[in-house]
């Protein structure tokens, strides 16, 4: 079947605009379904799976999104009690359990640090994929904000939100080579993060 792509709802007209541009240069069909998605809404992908788009803070339309896991659990004022209430309930006809939403992976998209403070599902996702473009002076913070982008000082100062697993740092500015940057991450980022952060490797060719 045709691949789906999910964008915010305002991009799909030009989503759909650009994919004719391909079609027209390669003269293909280019066979794709383009699906509109806001923050708030839920998308099924599988078993027990779904995702959710997450309000991002860019210039320019953007959006997170959110993979969850549908997880069963006991009733919260079952929890503690004796097997024979639990038996009891159920007897009765009562759902015992109750479903609840656990975030897998979280993907920031191009944002500012507003997108950890507004989405608590970031802050608790096993593992978050957030944007960290500027990582030292070479680039201010208040630059980086103008831009719609994150800088590593937002995330120092925001460090106790993170409860991540593990973080994966992506989206690195081109003014730092890779070695470079990973000496600035190994200074800067305090230990409670520290563990936790990988940065994404750039491509050979971006050295």
């Amino acid at each position: 079947t045709p691949p789906t792509y999910v964008v915010p709802s305002m991009l799909v007209g030009r989503v759909e605009n650009l994919l004719d541009a391909f079609r027209a240069l390669d003269d293909s069909d280019l066979a794709v379904t383009i699906q509109g998605a806001d923050p708030g809404e839920r998308i099924d992908i599988g078993k027990r799976r779904i995702v959710r788009p997450l309000t991002a803070f860019h210039p320019v339309a953007c959006q997170g999104y959110a993979v969850l896991e549908l997880r069963k659990q006991l009733r919260e004022d079952l929890q503690g009690a004796d097997s024979s209430v639990v038996r009891d309930a159920r007897a009765r006809g009562e759902e015992i359990t109750s479903e609840s939403e656990h975030p897998l992976v979280v993907f920031s998209g191009d944002t500012k640090i507003e997108f950890i403070e507004h989405n608590e599902l970031a802050r608790k996702a096993d593992l978050l994929i957030m944007e960290v473009t500027f990582i030292d002076d070479r680039v201010g913070v208040e630059s980086a904000r103008k831009n719609g982008h994150i800088h590593l000082d937002e995330v120092i100062e925001r460090a106790e939100l993170f409860e991540n697993k593990e973080i994966l740092f992506t989206h690195l500015s081109a003014r730092y080579r890779q070695s470079e940057a990973l000496e600035i991450l190994e200074r800067r980022l305090p230990e409670s993060l520290k563990e936790r952060v990988t940065l994404l490797p750039r491509p050979h060719w971006c050295h």
